[in-house]
């Protein structure tokens, strides 16, 4: 699926999500994979929230750098951000790749198509029906299993676990993070740490043992997938994040992802997280993310450039969908340690941004 001969992207393509933790955001493998596509000649322009995204620092990775208000802040924050960075770097698209963001982003779809910035995201009714309070509601719409799941408002209720079923139980936050909780005081204090990090509700879910999958997708509004590669988690960090994976081809999964694609007509980037269970062999869905995840440049390794194609789409082309990638192909998680220059690092944390017009050389 690649663009037509001779046709070149020059578009500015801002994207979110430059922090690099435990908890990786994919908006650094997602730049890299606009990077890797030679008709790709615009500018990318890197939206973060925090002057310590190692993101920002890459060698070549950015051409223009600029800091946004929390979502917490509201959205006539996100706004004014918003139409000055155009001022100064006119956008022609946005990629957001975190989860907290991707509410005020929808809310501002109208406001963005009038300044001409496109974007190819759910709709607001898509993004709560598939959140973690809900997800037991996809059972009887998309026709899968999930495991028996509570939404807790209170540390008490947290540490009460699962009416009938013992210990082990998983303690998750609204938007990131999980943990396996062995005794209620453990689970109370995991409350207290999701709870103060993402808000409530948390979540808490039955503990099943098995193998992990992902599936990073897209899709195109009508309930069809224009590409999905799986992928097997072979290292889990201490939240749960995959570390390490390959991928896979399971049709079973495969067909499971676009029984929820069809329940959904999902819009816009999407990464789904299963569990086959040991207990019965059964696919159980964990979760649904709704924007790419972080090891989202291993499909385009494997043979499907996801974050491109959803540029393609967003900016109205009749996009055909991806058939096969490559299985068997493996990726590791390494930390490095980014050197920022001292100007560019007090710039953008007393204006808010770096604007580096050239790049003579690109190291990704």
């Amino acid at each position: 699926m690649s663009p037509e001969k001779g046709q070149v992207y020059p578009q500015n393509i801002a994207v979110t999500g430059l922090n690099s933790s435990e908890n990786l955001a994919a908006g650094a493998p997602v730049i890299r994979s606009l990077r890797a596509v030679p008709a790709f000649t615009g500018k990318v322009v890197a939206l973060a929230y925090d002057a310590l995204d190692a993101g920002l620092y890459v060698p070549g990775l950015v051409d223009t750098s600029y800091l946004l208000p929390y979502p917490s802040q509201g959205l006539a924050a996100l706004t004014a951000r918003l139409s000055h960075v155009a001022t100064q770097t006119p956008l022609d698209l946005i990629i957001p790749c975190l989860d907290s963001e991707l509410q005020s982003f929808i809310r501002l779809e109208s406001f963005l198509t009038a300044q001409g910035i496109h974007t190819l995201l759910p709709t607001e009714e898509q993004l709560v029906a598939r959140t973690k309070a809900n997800l037991a509601g996809l059972t009887a719409r998309c026709g899968v299993a999930v495991p028996e799941t509570r939404v807790v408002f209170t540390r008490g209720h947290a540490a009460q676990g699962l009416a009938g079923l013992p210990f082990p139980i998983v303690v998750k936050g609204c938007f990131c993070e999980a943990y396996v909780a062995y005794t209620p005081a453990q689970a109370a204090g995991y409350f207290d740490r999701l709870a103060m990090r993402w808000g409530v509700p948390v979540i808490v879910q039955e503990y099943l043992t098995g193998i992990e999958f992902n599936v990073a997708a897209l899709g195109d509004s009508t309930g069809k997938m224009l590409g999905a590669v799986a992928m097997r988690k072979v290292i889990l960090s201490n939240t749960g994040k995959a570390w390490s994976g390959v991928t896979i081809h399971d049709p079973t999964l495969l067909t499971l992802v676009q029984d929820i694609f069809t329940g959904l007509r999902w819009r816009g980037p999407i990464e789904i997280e299963v569990l086959k269970a040991a207990r019965d062999g059964q696919w159980y869905l964990l979760e649904i993310n709704p924007r790419f995840p972080a090891w989202i440049h291993l499909a385009t390794a494997a043979g499907q450039n996801l974050p491109f194609a959803t540029v393609r789409a967003a900016l109205g082309e009749v996009v055909q969908p991806f058939t096969t990638y490559a299985a068997g192909l493996r990726y590791v998680r390494y930390a490095q340690d980014m050197i920022c220059d001292p100007a560019e690092f007090d710039r953008l944390t007393a204006i808010g941004e770096i604007r580096r017009e050239d790049h003579d050389e690109r190291t990704i």
